[in-house]
């Protein structure tokens, strides 16, 4: 059974994507829905709307600062 995802996870592709999967290992195995791009999103639908939605429906955003999180337009 899919829970609904407590947490939106936001990083940089361009650096802070090993780090946003350990972190993903970590709260998945204390059993803490989230949501995060590279798992929960479907090919075919709008990128932006499917980050909306997720948004709306989660209780926090945790936010994997880098340099590249800080120079992204997103």
């Amino acid at each position: 059974m899919q829970h609904k995802p407590r947490i939106f996870l936001s990083y940089s592709r361009k650096d802070g994507e090993a780090f946003a999967k350990k972190l993903r290992k970590k709260l998945e195995a204390k059993k803490i829905p989230l949501w995060q791009d590279i798992i929960s999103m479907e090919g075919g639908r709008d990128f932006w709307l499917q980050i909306t939605e997720a948004l709306d429906q989660v209780e926090f955003m945790v936010l994997v600062l880098t340099p590249g999180a800080m120079e992204s337009p997103i």
